[in-house]
């Protein structure tokens, strides 16, 4: 794993959040959220050869980050807050999710980050009668427990490593979790949402909801929580089809 610095920063002990790239987008689109609404400024790039190549325009209407290039795979960082976000804009290289986890992980422990919390959809077809009872969808998946430093979700499930059979389409967390086992010191949780794939902006709101229950990232004035929606998600006009 390549990481460019745009900022030097130090990320000793601080919060890791990133998405998987997994069933309807889920971690993807939450990120997202977050970007959009605290406009956290980009600290570094990331780069892999199993990365696949790509560059667009700014996906977040704010002033700071106005025209700016964005790359496959970025680090924003909240120094006051100790949290650090990255978005992966591209899925790995088909049989290449192996490789590509295990340089991200061990990139991870040398960064001497204190928590990772990682946020996935999984395919809401395969969960267990018993899951499919409750109305809740979001469960958490954890490794490396600490006694004086444990991520708490409020009213949220957790299931075992183990259970992963259930855990359908949630990309490369299997490996994510295989690998960072070898990282000392360190937290490791999956937010996890059953749900099925369609424009799905309610359940990466209430994924951001949950998380920032536990994490604050933003503090708002009512229940509400009013995320701010990226500019990538606005409805586009339809193409002129007559300069075809």
């Amino acid at each position: 794993m390549d990481y460019t610095p745009v900022i030097e920063t130090d990320f000793t002990g601080s919060t890791l959040i990133l998405p998987a790239i997994s069933h309807a987008n889920l971690g993807q689109l939450a990120i997202d959220i977050i970007l959009s609404t605290t406009q956290m400024p980009r600290v570094g790039i990331l780069d892999h050869p199993f990365l696949l190549s790509f560059v667009g325009n700014d996906c977040t209407e704010t002033k700071k980050l106005k025209g700016q290039m964005v790359t496959p795979m970025e680090i924003h960082f909240d120094v006051d807050k100790k949290i650090a976000i990255i978005q992966q804009r591209v899925p790995v290289m088909n049989q290449r999710g192996k490789t590509f986890s295990k340089d991200f992980m061990e990139w991870i422990g040398s960064m001497s980050f204190g928590k990772v919390i990682i946020l996935t959809g999984a395919n809401a077809s395969f969960r267990l009668d018993n899951m499919i009872e409750k109305p809740k969808q979001i469960v958490c998946m954890r490794l490396n427990e600490f006694e004086n430093e444990k991520l708490v979700f409020e009213n949220i499930d957790e299931i075992d490593p183990k259970e992963f059979k259930i855990v359908k389409n949630s990309g490369l967390l299997k490996h994510y979790y295989n690998f960072v086992k070898d990282i000392e010191g360190i937290e490791f949780v999956s937010l996890i949402f059953f749900l099925f794939e369609g424009k799905n902006i309610f359940e990466s709101t209430a994924c951001c909801n949950v998380l920032n229950k536990t994490v604050p990232i933003m503090k708002f004035e009512n229940e509400l929580n009013n995320w701010k929606i990226p500019l990538s998600w606005k409805e586009q006009k339809p193409i002129d089809l007559s300069m075809y």
